[in-house]
């Protein structure tokens, strides 16, 4: 029941979004759709649209996001896959708020060629030969040349009044679209760098599920509460209704396409219809079926049509008599699989999958999925470890992106755990999720490009934070508190120790024998877990506000106080009263990072601000890089640079080159060796290091096994060594100096 309601009321953006972010939508229809608008600065890797003018008259790039001190080196963007169109061997598919262009020749391979950040999420897509026309949610209409599909450009936009827009048809020199605000519009794109309106029919209720199609000079308009109007478009400049057909208020239209006289109708939760529409003054019903779901789109080839229904998958119908409609086959996919546009194009159905993507079912013999194109709803919590981002994301679970190039960062490996997973911790060659309901999950990461899940401990509440320490892992148990598990066998995890705090528990940090945990709106509470299995609470501080992170250096806890937009420092030297002695106003903090004396702070509505905090009595602002709707998550840093998960938008890399030694990851490396210099802790396909003993010794390399993979006898200080062209596989290797028994980790990805 909870994973129908998922799909029926569209909300695979609930967990976060719905709560943090003040931006709703309530159709015509009821169901409830949260989105929130991301904006790029000038500096990232993907081609901007042209500007708009702003309302003090100056123009500013669409996309350009606000800064101090930092630049957006790269990152990895998707989202909710709404839309799609297909043109021969070209798909267009967007993924949140970017517009990716595949190359569908191979059906069981989709390779995307190009992508674009369209101004805001993309409702509808209509494609030509070198131009895409995309309605938006609240930006208008986008056009885009894609005469070179590899560097797509937008090169020109209509947006009167910043109306969401539904539906879009493009014939000859005309775009028929569906707007919220203005009903019918016909915009004149004989110029696509300045589209122009000509014409409207205000007198319908359009949303932005409402589609459209064009025949010779009729279109057909699904529209809500109600069925499909027909308007007269012979005259653009003077659009006029010459019929319809209206279902009062029984159901309402989603979608319709247009096959010879008839007229098939997607109908939200009746289903959908066939209409005679021979006498468009007068369209007839013919036949229908009711899906029992809640039907979103259509597409008909001959004799079989084709319909998305958000809870019961991919329908396939024989309409040969339209007068009685009967099912071939229906196609479910994954469990929170919620299919929304779809075409049908010979046996192949190219489908878009709210919050799995693009993919394609072949239904020439039975039905069976052959080619996808994934992306992932929630980014939530992120780790980095040298050049690999681990971040845990719903509806998927763990993805591994490859970082090594900041500017296209990619996906290496994915493990699918259905789970809500809310953050990550990686030590060694595990990832631990905090995984909602489910507790804690542990995903063994020696190999990155084929994590598994190894083992699991469902606590006894609901895991939002997670945090190794040994052989321990600490855990924000909502309203459970703070809950202990032992992982010292990764495949078999038990709990051993709990302690209930005064709200609900939603992040955690060790130091030594305390637990600081983040305690919503009780604020901090410190925790003895000196003895982890009878944890007690020594120690608290209520704030103004709800606390949803912390982090603790030295002396000094560092608080995200969202509820009162407050960044906060309290001195825990004795922690059984701790007291504030710092903060800075004004910032929705979520998660918060700290390397001496600066403080980077994820925030849902100020997207990533960092603060000196050299004086804790005074944080002083020093950078910042935030958009005009970001959902900034959670944070982490590496390599010099900012790692920063957005909601509903993907992964941002941002360097702020005025900070240095930026290293400090949310990981923790259990073994070091100060006898070897690595460079890097990992490489594509081999790793060159140096021997720093003061005399010969013998290096050793072992698998996460403990299996002796390489042994380099007597060798002299200062010496070169190379590891991994001698046909080792990729994983995660330990180097050893012999007699020591801790170790350099390296991770080979080939």
């Amino acid at each position: 029941m909870y994973n129908k309601l998922i799909k029926v009321f569209l909300v695979l953006v609930l967990f976060y979004s719905i709560y943090l972010i003040g931006k709703d939508f309530t159709s015509e229809t009821g169901d409830r759709f949260e989105l929130t608008i991301e904006k790029l600065t000038k500096n990232h890797p993907f081609n901007f649209p042209v500007s708009e003018p702003s309302k003090d008259g100056l123009k500013r790039s669409a996309m350009r996001g606000n800064f101090l001190n930092c630049t957006l080196e790269g990152g990895y963007f998707v989202g909710l896959c709404y839309s799609l169109f297909v043109n021969d061997t070209l798909a267009f598919a967007n993924f949140g708020r970017n517009l990716k262009i595949l190359n569908i020749a191979d059906s069981s391979n989709p390779i995307c060629l190009g992508e674009i950040k369209v101004a805001s999420v993309a409702y509808d897509i209509f494609a030509t030969d070198s131009l895409v026309y995309v309605s938006t949610e609240d930006s208008g209409l986008r056009i885009i040349d894609i005469s070179d599909p590899v560097f797509p450009a937008e090169i020109g936009y209509y947006n009167p009044n910043g109306g969401w827009m539904g539906g879009i048809y493009v014939k000859d020199s005309f775009a028929y679209i569906a707007s919220t605000d203005s009903g019918f519009q016909v915009i004149n794109i004989a110029d696509p760098e300045n589209p122009v309106k000509v014409g409207e029919f205000k007198e319908i209720s359009l949303n932005y599920e409402s589609r459209i199609e064009v025949k010779d000079s009729l279109a057909y308009v699904a529209f809500s509460y109600g069925g499909v109007k027909i308007i007269d478009v012979s005259n653009p400049f003077s659009p006029n209704t010459v019929g319809s057909y209206d279902m009062g208020g029984m159901a309402s239209a989603k979608a319709v396409h247009i096959k010879d006289t008839l007229a098939y109708v997607a109908l939200g939760d009746s289903g959908f219809c066939i209409l005679n529409v021979t006498n468009p003054a007068s369209p007839e019903f013919v036949g229908g079926y009711v899906t029992g779901g809640f039907a979103l789109d259509v597409s008909v080839r001959d004799t079989i049509a084709c319909l998305t229904d958000v809870d019961n998958g991919i329908t396939i119908f024989n309409v040969s008599d339209p007068a009685s409609i009967s099912v071939i086959d229906v196609y479910r996919g994954n469990t929170l699989s919620a299919y929304m546009r779809v075409e049908l194009i010979g046996n192949l159905v190219y489908v878009s999958d709210l919050g799995y993507g693009f993919r394609i079912i072949d239904i020439s013999s039975g039905v069976s999925e052959i080619g996808n194109y994934d992306t992932w709803v929630l980014s939530n919590g992120i780790a980095v470890v040298d050049t690999l981002a681990f971040i845990a994301s719903y509806p998927a679970g763990l993805h591994v992106m490859n970082v090594s190039n900041s500017e296209t960062p990619s996906g290496i490996g994915y493990c699918d755990t259905r789970l809500d997973a809310y953050d990550v911790f990686v030590a060694d060659s595990f990832a631990y999720f905090a995984n909602g309901d489910s507790g804690l999950s542990i995903i063994n990461i020696s190999n990155p490009s084929s994590p598994f899940q190894i083992g699991s401990c469902n606590t006894r509440g609901i895991s939002y934070g997670v945090f190794i320490e040994d052989t321990l892992a600490y855990i924000a148990d909502e309203d459970s508190g703070l809950s202990i598990v032992n992982v010292s066998d990764p495949s078999l995890p038990i709990e051993i120790g709990n302690c209930y705090t005064k709200d609900k528990a939603i992040n955690v940090f060790i130091q030594d024998t305390l637990a600081f945990v983040a305690d919503a709106d009780s604020g901090l509470s410190i925790i003895d877990v000196s003895d982890p299995t009878n944890p007690f609470q020594i120690g608290s501080f209520k704030t103004v506000g709800s606390v949803n992170d912390v982090y603790v250096q030295d002396s000094f806890a560092f608080l995200a106080d969202f509820g009162s937009k407050d960044f906060r420092i309290l001195n825990v030297s004795n922690p059984v009263s701790p007291t504030e002695i710092g903060s800075y106003p004004g910032i929705e903090a979520f998660n918060i990072q700290v390397i001496d004396t600066i403080a980077y702070v994820a925030s849902y509505a100020d997207g990533l601000q960092i603060l000196n905090i050299s004086n804790s009595l005074s944080p002083q602002l020093v950078g910042y890089y935030t958009t005009e709707d970001c959902a900034f998550f959670d944070v982490s840093l590496a390599n010099n640079l900012i790692y920063v998960t957005d909601s509903l938008d993907g992964l941002y890399i941002i360097r702020c080159p005025s900070l240095s030694g930026i290293t400090k990851e949310k990981t923790k490396s259990l073994q070091d060796n100060s006898s070897l210099i690595i460079p890097s802790n990992i490489a594509l396909s081999s790793l060159n290091f140096t021997y720093k003993g003061n005399t010969s010794g013998t290096v050793v390399v072992r698998d996460i096994t403990g299996r002796v993979i390489k042994e380099y006898p007597n060798v002299s200080p200062e010496t070169l060594l190379s590891f991994g062209d001698e046909g080792i596989s990729s994983g995660i290797y330990f180097i050893y100096v012999k007699g020591n028994d801790k170790g350099e980790k390296i991770v080979l990805i080939k």
